[in-house]
């Protein structure tokens, strides 16, 4: 998806739009975690997961932020 329209010129969204937004902690100037719980089902086996990191940067467009490069994982066995 384009961000063009959100005042984020050559931006796109490269997750799903069901959860925007997770905490993040900051560990460093230029890194940051975060965690997410992920149950022990094995109907889980398979399903992948698009993420994508934002961040705010006032005057570097309208909206004020920037995005990543998205990430897929897939859930997987070991």
């Amino acid at each position: 998806l384009s961000l063009d329209g959100f005042g984020m010129p050559g931006c796109e969204l490269l997750q799903s739009s069901d959860r925007l937004a997770e905490a993040v902690t900051i560990t460093g100037p230029t890194t940051g975690t975060f965690g997410i719980f992920l149950p022990n089902l094995p109907g889980l086996l398979g399903v992948e997961l698009f993420l994508q990191g934002w961040a705010h940067a006032p005057g570097a467009n309208a909206a004020g932020l920037i995005t990543s490069n998205g990430i897929e994982w897939a859930l997987g066995q070991v």
